[in-house]
């Protein structure tokens, strides 16, 4: 990842990802669901992508992960959001409310160990996202994480414990991963989406 600095180091080959071209995100489209055995969403999504007043939102679908986050996303929202912001809120929503439901069957959920609702992880996000991008930093290690979130905990007067939060941001919702000793949001555009 760039930032890490351990792409400096001479035993390191650095790779950058290109944007998928209008094929490429067909293609990956394509065999992302046929994997899940749904040729039938497969190609409602590529017609979707295809209409021409969808022309300005192929950049962010270029992403991989971004497009994903679509698939994902497009059972409970069939269509491009004309915004930026309306297509990360159907992301996050997307993860709180029906992310395990696509990945396993039987409506599954994770327990959210805290007991808080979707408004009060969006509140804590928006301070989180506000205070971290604020100080420039979009990789977290356990000591500010958790100094950040005591803040906010007091800030919001919630009853849940640090650990019970970082469980339920990290597997819950998964709206922050964590990667080797840090944490971080799938992609920088949701911490500053949000």
């Amino acid at each position: 990842r760039p930032g890490a600095n351990v792409e400096s180091l001479p035993r390191f080959d650095n790779f950058h990802v290109n944007e998928l071209s209008i094929e490429q995100v067909k293609e990956f489209t394509s065999l992302q669901l046929k994997n899940c055995g749904d040729k039938e969403l497969a190609e409602k999504i590529i017609t979707i992508i295809d209409k021409p007043e969808n022309d300005d939102y192929k950049s962010y679908l270029s992403s991989p992960l971004l497009l994903s986050m679509f698939i994902m996303t497009f059972n409970s929202y069939p269509e491009i959001p004309k915004s930026k912001s309306k297509f990360y809120w159907n992301v996050y929503d997307t993860l709180c409310t029906k992310h395990d439901s696509f990945t396993k069957h039987g409506g599954y959920q994770h327990e959210r160990k805290t007991g808080l609702q979707n408004e009060d992880f969006e509140n804590i996000l928006k301070w989180f996202s506000y205070t971290s991008l604020f100080k420039g930093k979009y990789s977290f290690d356990e000591q500010y994480l958790n100094g950040l979130l005591i803040k906010i905990k007091e800030k919001l007067s919630l009853k849940c414990s640090i650990s019970d939060l970082k469980e339920d941001l990290t597997v819950a919702i998964s709206i922050i991963i964590v990667d080797g000793l840090d944490y971080k949001f799938p992609h920088k555009s949701l911490q500053e989406y949000f």
